[in-house]
């Protein structure tokens, strides 16, 4: 990485590991979010009120 030293080069890839972390806690909770939407919305979608009801067959 062309660090003058053993021990900034170990700071920096720390400081890269919390932010690559960060980034993905960041992804899961949207993804999560999002799928939680969309079930919620699909769920609205679904029930239109009649389901299990007979219906008389011809």
């Amino acid at each position: 990485m062309g660090h003058d030293s053993d021990r900034a080069a170990l700071i920096y890839q720390h400081a890269t590991r919390d932010a690559h972390q960060r980034i993905a806690d960041a992804l899961s909770a949207r993804v999560k979010a999002d799928r939680k939407k969309a079930e919620k919305k699909r769920k609205r979608e679904d029930d239109d009120g009649s389901a299990g009801a007979l219906v008389p067959a011809s």
